[in-house]
């Protein structure tokens, strides 16, 4: 095959792997035996990622002027968000719907602000506006709940809102309420939501027609599915005064331990649940982006609670600083 068709050949697979997961394409273009889904393509698309992730950590920040800088973190941050997503894609189960939302893990919440904040405030800033995330009472160090899928929900909430907001602000306030549940409350400066859209919020394409800005409405109908499988509640209205109000609401128990920590043990001792960490505080150090993805996925899913060094002196800086089990 030349060029082209081995592109066309690529992006067929490719579809088909994603609508067909049982079945694969040869080059010839008829079906071939079933293979695990994306298997063709998981291998490469991986090694690809992390040498993107891995270019990235290279680059000497200290010589950035704070514009680059937020462009630099822009394109890390979203490469990380991708590594995390194409994970999922390539391991879990298929699914419906907006899917991919497997078992919790331990989410460290100061920092998954911080990566929200390091994606979107380069791309408010593109259109001359801020974005801002407030924290506006104490919060939970860490909160078990599926980051990929609480990821995806706020993705698309700050995207719209950013889309549609012109000049101005866009904020993301969190904070922990009397009885323990989590809120992320967005708001905008936008036109607000016409009656049109508040008629089909949370449909499936469900944007008016006559919208001026592009798009269909996915982005809402994917975030109120996966509030649903985080066993949160989602809203959505128009701002006293001017913009939209966006609401997640975790109750305490969607993001407070759940089933994460139940272990057992078969006769004799041997244990058939999975590994209970859920006492251990462990350091990784690891340079790969994607390796750090898989463990700390791994020791998530197994309750510990975990830093992550990106190389050996910032591992000891850790140690000077804080203990480890």
């Amino acid at each position: 095959m030349d060029d082209v068709d081995q592109r066309s050949w690529l992006g067929k697979e490719f579809r088909l792997a994603l609508e067909r997961p049982d079945e694969t394409m040869s080059s010839n273009g008829q079906t071939g035996h079933p293979r695990d889904r994306m298997s063709l393509l998981s291998h490469d698309l991986r090694s690809a990622l992390s040498d993107i992730l891995g270019g990235v950590q290279l680059i000497n920040k200290d010589q950035f002027d704070q514009p680059t800088l937020e462009h630099f973190d822009r394109i890390s941050a979203a490469g990380e968000t991708l590594a995390r997503l194409l994970n999922k894609m390539l391991t879990d189960e298929p699914s419906t719907g907006a899917g991919m939302v497997t078992q919790p893990g331990n989410l460290n919440l100061a920092d998954f602000l911080t990566d929200i904040s390091r994606r979107w405030t380069d791309r408010a800033h593109e259109k001359n506006i801020k974005f801002s995330v407030v924290t506006e009472s104490a919060l939970p160090a860490i909160v078990t709940v599926d980051r990929v899928g609480l990821e995806r929900v706020i993705a698309n909430l700050v995207g719209n809102a950013i889309k549609f907001t012109d000049a101005g602000q866009v904020t993301l306030s969190v904070k922990c309420t009397e009885d323990r549940a989590l809120n992320f409350k967005l708001t905008d400066e936008g036109p607000g939501l016409s009656d049109a859209s508040i008629a089909k919020l949370f449909q499936y394409e469900g944007r008016p027609t006559d919208t001026p800005k592009p798009g269909t409405g996915l982005g809402l109908f994917i975030a109120k599915e996966l509030a649903g499988m985080l066993g949160a509640e989602l809203s959505v209205r128009n701002n006293d005064g001017v913009g939209v109000a966006a609401e997640l609401r975790l109750p305490h128990e969607a993001w407070f331990d759940r089933s994460l920590r139940k272990s057992g043990k078969a006769p004799g001792g041997v244990s058939r649940g999975p590994v209970d960490l859920s006492a251990m505080k462990i350091l990784l150090a690891e340079d790969n982006k994607t390796n750090q993805l898989v463990a700390t996925q791994m020791l998530g899913a197994m309750g510990a609670t975990f830093r992550v060094a990106s190389d050996g002196l910032e591992a000891l800086e850790l140690l000077e600083t804080e203990s480890f089990d």
